[in-house]
């Protein structure tokens, strides 16, 4: 579907960062099971401040948006 694109190696002095699968149920507001979804996650805590990131940050939504 073209989500990822496969990189054959990393820039000098870099580092992969690992990363896992979760797996989850959704259910729908009587608890009937109707979606089963995995999302990959990267393991942040690996990261080293001032090495592997400089500055973090978080998306904000205004609720007005929703």
């Amino acid at each position: 579907m073209g989500v990822f694109k496969v990189v054959n190696g990393l820039p000098m002095g870099q580092k992969a960062m690992g990363s896992h699968i979760v797996f989850c149920e959704k259910c729908d507001r009587h608890r009937n099971l109707f979606k089963f979804k995995a999302y990959i996650v990267a393991k942040g805590f690996s990261q080293i401040s001032g090495e592997d990131f400089i500055k973090t940050f978080s998306f904000v939504i205004k609720f007005s948006t929703l």
